[in-house]
């Protein structure tokens, strides 16, 4: 299998996100450097998720350069974008809840809840605030919205501008509820390209945006995870068949949910942990699995959670032994 390392260059850009919200639109997405011209706007993009180079990926030291951090842990809420559910067991099309995930009987959503507090999730306590206090080993899932309106057809584009309009709508109808702790992380199916350079330049990616809420702006962290599975070469191939739960779909998304929810803990928005060579710390192991165990059903797995098993790969210790590992 090829290392598959991320090769980028760390951009902001600020530009008028809708007419609605006349709000400053953030894009740090990572990997080949592009600007996307859209509606008069000016977007410099680089992608946050997989490139497809070889070059093996820096080994300088973390550093936090001073931004914020979610020290008290993450929450998440998932946006499932179809008119029918995405993953087995997924909530109905057009339901939502802002108080509970239980209706959510993925398998994405038994990670969600169950990866706050394991040894792997607990790599990210190794980060700390500028104060030195560690982060939080948490992840809670609080809520859902199975999103069945103004669905992208197949192997459509979607901008980030796209993405956060309909954020916009569910904050404005009350199908998801404003928590600056929180990722939204937005789900969609079959060839669905979120932010347009899907299985070329990566396979997920996070990011945050200024929007209008209650009358107050603030900031919104979302990440765009589109239907990796349908990425064979990049982004699901390193899963040999069978996979540990017998629904591959699922857990190829799962590897890179895990690596964009410790991301946005330890890097919300671009200014706190990153190397020398700009990556953040799931970039730095990304494709990266360390020792495996075999399943009875023979699919291959390294994380045992709540009983079930999953393939995710390594995270970056930021210790004095710094490096890729499995659990901390």
């Amino acid at each position: 299998m090829k290392k598959i390392a991320l090769m980028f260059l760390f951009v902001l850009a600020a530009c008028d996100a809708s007419s609605r919200t006349n709000a400053p639109l953030h894009i740090a997405d990572r990997d080949t450097v592009s600007e996307i011209i859209t509606n008069g706007m000016a977007l410099n993009s680089v992608g946050l998720g997989v490139s497809y180079a070889i070059t093996p990926a820096p080994v300088s030291q973390m550093v936090n350069h001073g931004g914020l951090v979610l020290s008290e842990g993450i929450n998440v809420v998932s946006i499932y974008w179809h008119t029918s559910p995405i993953y087995a067991g997924g909530p109905s099309a057009g339901t939502y809840n802002t108080t509970s995930s239980l209706a959510d009987n993925s398998l994405i959503g038994f990670f969600l809840r169950n990866v706050g507090g394991s040894p792997w999730y607990n790599i990210t306590s190794s980060y700390t605030t500028m104060q030195n206090v560690p982060l939080k080993n948490t992840v809670t899932y609080t809520g859902y919205w199975a999103n069945n309106t103004n669905v992208p057809a197949n192997g459509a584009g979607v901008l980030n501008a796209t993405m956060v309009t309909m954020l916009q709508s569910g904050f404005d109808s009350g199908k998801i509820v404003y928590n600056p702790n929180t990722v939204y992380m937005i789900f969609s199916a079959g060839t669905v390209n979120l932010g347009r350079f899907t299985g070329s330049s990566y396979c997920a990616y996070h990011t945050y945006a200024t929007m209008k809420i209650n009358g107050k702006y603030q900031i919104v962290l979302y990440a765009a995870m589109p239907y990796a599975y349908s990425w064979s070469f990049g982004c699901s191939s390193f899963f040999t068949a069978p996979s540990p739960n017998n629904d591959k779909p699922a857990e190829v998304e799962i590897n890179v949910a895990a690596h964009e929810l410790t991301e946005t803990q330890t890097n919300p928005i671009n200014s706190a942990w990153y190397d020398g060579g700009r990556q953040e710390n799931g970039d730095k192991c990304a494709w990266q699995y360390g020792d495996t165990k075999i399943a009875a059903n023979g699919g291959k797995y390294n994380v045992t959670l709540a009983g079930k098993n999953f393939l995710i790969q390594q995270n970056w210790v930021n210790t004095t032994t710094a490096g890729c590992v499995i659990k901390y």
